[in-house]
């Protein structure tokens, strides 16, 4: 009978045990320990990143705004802006000097 009391006593501590490994979460919870500050500073890093393309897109569409303004006048007498850009390229040849061309060797 003493085995009888000794197994009892033992699975009742056994039982007793694995009711409080169940009760546990209900018990104490666990705070959530996420590391929050990592994926914060990438999702920032990926926003500037973004934020910075598009910066630089908006200043190279202003420029080339001020390169029309600029030329706007000029292309009064020209059929399009493609002649227009065509007309100064030509220019800039004829004044860089014939010497260093190839069109100039040729001629």
């Amino acid at each position: 009978m003493i085995v009888d009391r000794f197994t009892k006593f033992i699975l009742s501590i056994i039982a007793f045990s694995l009711c409080l490994n169940a009760l546990n979460p209900w018990i104490s919870p666990t705070l959530a320990n996420a590391n929050e500050d990592f994926a914060m500073e990438r999702a920032i890093k990926k926003i500037s990143g973004g934020i910075n393309k598009i910066a630089d897109n908006t200043e190279k569409m202003v420029e080339i705004e001020n390169d029309l303004l600029v030329y706007w006048p000029m292309m009064y007498g020209s059929k399009n802006i493609v002649a227009m850009f065509l007309e100064q390229s030509l220019e800039e040849r004829s004044m860089s000097g014939s010497a260093c061309s190839k069109e100039g060797k040729l001629e």
